[in-house]
């Protein structure tokens, strides 16, 4: 780590840079040697594991590029910008220090935010980027924050279903940790719809059942009236109700007959009077679940059979 003095030594020569691109009126300042100032300040801070500084030199290059006209150098350093911030701030994290002078999550998301503009909507690293800053988030115990870049990145999906899938499902995650199930069950909801636009494969399949056992448990748990349910959720509970297993929906995900009784039966255990047998279902279900349901599972157990 460098020291306070080594510190203020190189934040001056940020400052006399600076100084020396402020135009006057007989001169036009030296973008290209101001730019090259820049990018060696901002590695010498990295040496010096300063990532704050780093990202305040990074930034600074990055204007000098679109002030040349690069936009390709622009994003390059509007991200290392960025990145530079977010690591001060999950370095300050681990160490439980503060920020030294600004707020680094701030400062990394307005980079993020200039970088992610700078690419049409129907751009694949627009999306790439808009998870880059959710998963950030997420990490820093940002969820509600995250939500509107997986949501963002879902607005950049103009092409590719796979992709929108990928995104719902990241989006689905994130409301799930978050505690908002509503919001989770329209993505799990929309990811029904488009997987049911898709050729039949191994992957749909899996995607389907996955899909389908998130839409029961998150029905389940949110209880709503059924005159406020649209036809599809409806017929969602009503395929274990009536224990239909005939059902295309049940056929396309490939369910096997043991995971269709024991959702059956959790249905079935949740709508009647008796539920002294979930933790029985729990136990059974638990190993066949991936992290998600697990969750849901937990907190459907302990709504039910507290």
């Amino acid at each position: 780590m460098a020291s306070e003095t080594t510190r203020i030594e190189v934040l001056d020569q940020y400052r006399s840079i600076s100084k020396k691109l402020k135009r006057t009126f007989f001169k036009k300042p030296n973008e290209n040697e101001a730019l090259e100032s820049y990018v060696d300040l901002a590695r010498e801070w990295e040496n010096l594991e300063l990532p704050a500084y780093a990202g305040l030199s990074w930034h600074a290059a990055a204007k000098c590029e679109n002030a040349l006209g690069n936009s390709v150098g622009e994003i390059t350093n509007l991200l290392r910008s960025a990145r530079s911030y977010a690591k001060e701030e999950l370095n300050n994290l681990q160490t439980g220090c503060v920020s030294q002078g600004w707020d680094t999550v701030q400062a990394s998301l307005s980079s993020y935010l200039s970088a992610i503009s700078k690419y049409k909507k129907d751009s694949p690293q627009a999306v790439a980027l808009n998870l880059e800053v959710a998963n950030f988030l997420q990490m820093i115990g940002k969820g509600d924050s995250a939500g509107n870049f997986l949501n963002s990145a879902l607005e950049h999906c103009v092409n590719g279903e796979l992709l929108k899938i990928h995104c719902l499902n990241l989006l689905a995650t994130n409301s799930i940790k978050t505690g908002d199930y509503v919001a989770a069950l329209e993505s799990f909801t929309e990811m029904h719809n488009i997987l049911q636009t898709l050729p039949n494969n191994g992957e749909k399949a899996q995607l389907h059942m996955e899909c389908e056992i998130n839409r029961v448990l998150l029905l389940l748990i949110l209880k709503p009236p059924l005159q406020k349910l649209t036809s599809d959720l409806t017929q969602v509970l009503e395929r274990y109700t009536w224990g239909d297993k005939n059902d295309e929906s049940i056929k396309d995900c490939l369910m096997s007959e043991y995971v269709f009784i024991l959702l059956e039966s959790l249905v079935t255990t949740c709508q009647s009077a008796d539920t002294s047998c979930l933790n029985d279902l729990e136990m059974k279900l638990w190993p066949l679940l991936n992290k998600n349901q697990r969750d849901l599972l937990r907190i459907l157990v302990q709504i039910y059979y507290p």
